[in-house]
């Protein structure tokens, strides 16, 4: 179990303390509850450019990662769908001054014109770096475009939907933006090593507190998130096999079947033993690779079986050929000892996450963002808890009755 302390500042900042007197780095984690799904669907890519511009230095302190690289620290961050997460992993005895460059960023960021139009250009290339100059960098903004309607935030990639909405983005925008989102209500500081809760929150309180809490931010719907399914569409680009995405609809990373899907995934597709990779790539040889996944979102999310054709294989071929070994994983695949090697493997990748202490850090800050903080706690005894009959209805339900989006790239 993962020992915390929660408290929450008077302008609403969740802070969280893991004491772990055996770390002498020690880990700040400050997530904000603002993803690409918080964006309008005529500017895009704004969380992730925005991301970049929190790097770029405050009015007091114009470069934040020499600070940090002078303590003998590191840091990064990064943008989903859902969050903006940003962390500092210090030595113990500069631990605040994390606090403080944090809180200065929070209310000072700088957003100087130059800065602005340097970071466009860095984003916009690794827009054209990513997605538009290499085989199937597409793919998502191919799919997310059918499965999310056009007004939900998942149907665009973080990156954003082009790069000319990314070169349009104004200054005005992105400053509203900032003010809306980066404040403390809209936060969860969670901090991780050997310092004691209460002098945490004591020196939160310090920095923090003074900062003004911002307006009320309205919460995303869950309903209306999907089109209709069942789907089918072909994309024609230069790639060097065809490729099938099969996406199904399915709940978010909360909803009560999550594991089972996941553990779904585990059974068909983690490794050489698997059915994807014995029917598929070494039996039959109908693809070079076959893979399985699943999304993981705040937001009703997807299960997606990926592969790309051998040669001589068309999409609609390769889609029949994962239709039958997913008929007959289901009539036969799940069996006690093929849902006991998966819960094994799950087992190892929870425990081994939590022997690393930035792991455990942010676990707590995003269990906390979504007001489900033992969550994760809990997680692992659901998946040991998993029947094979529950499985089987859910792989069952998924296989049999729902329906998919098929989603094609083929060559030109």
């Amino acid at each position: 179990m993962i020992h915390f302390e929660r408290h929450t500042l008077s302008n609403g900042l969740q802070v969280i303390v893991h004491h772990d007197p055996a770390h002498q780095m020690v880990v700040t984690n400050l997530l904000y509850k603002v993803g690409s799904a918080n964006e309008q669907p005529h500017r895009t890519g704004l969380a992730h450019l925005f991301e970049h511009l929190m790097f770029t230095g405050t009015h007091s302190i114009p470069q934040y990662d020499d600070i940090i690289n002078g303590f003998g620290g590191t840091n990064n961050a990064f943008t989903s769908t859902d969050i903006t997460n940003y962390y500092n992993i210090l030595p113990f005895f500069a631990w605040k001054e994390g606090l403080k460059l944090e809180a200065d960023r929070m209310q000072n960021l700088a957003l100087q014109s130059s800065a602005i139009n340097i970071q466009k250009k860095v984003v916009i290339e690794e827009f054209k770096e990513r997605y538009l100059n290499v085989p199937y960098g597409n793919t998502w903004h191919f799919i997310r475009s059918h499965v999310y309607q056009d007004t939900h935030g998942y149907n665009w990639p973080t990156i954003g939907k082009s790069t000319q909405e990314i070169a349009d983005t104004t200054e005005a925008e992105l400053r509203d933006f900032y003010a809306q989102y980066y404040v403390p209500n809209n936060a969860v500081l969670c901090v991780g090593g050997k310092i004691p809760a209460e002098e945490v929150f004591a020196e939160a309180e310090a920095i923090f507190g003074h900062i003004p809490a911002g307006a009320d931010i309205q919460q995303i719907s869950h309903e209306h998130v999907f089109q209709s399914f069942p789907q089918d569409h072909t994309l024609h680009e230069n790639v060097p096999f065809d490729s099938l995405n099969m996406v199904y609809p399915m709940g978010d990373r909360f909803s009560q079947d999550y594991i089972v899907y996941d553990i779904i995934t585990e059974m068909l597709s983690n490794g050489k033993a698997a059915p994807f990779y014995q029917e598929l790539v070494k039996k039959k040889e109908v693809a070079v690779g076959v893979s399985n996944f699943i999304s993981g979102s705040l937001y009703p999310g997807m299960f997606v079986v990926s592969g790309r054709c051998k040669a001589k294989i068309s999409t609609h071929e390769l889609e029949k050929y994962i239709q039958e070994v997913c008929h007959d994983f289901v009539e036969k695949g799940i069996t006690e000892e093929a849902l006991n090697r998966a819960k094994s493997k799950v087992e190892s990748a929870l425990t081994f996450q939590e022997v690393d202490l930035q792991n455990r850090v942010f676990n707590l800050a995003y269990g906390d963002a979504q007001k489900n903080i033992e969550f994760f706690e809990a997680e692992m005894k659901h998946y040991q808890n998993l029947s094979v009959q529950e499985v089987r209805n859910v792989a069952s339900s998924l296989f049999k009755e729902a329906s998919y989006g098929a989603f094609r790239i083929v060559k030109k």
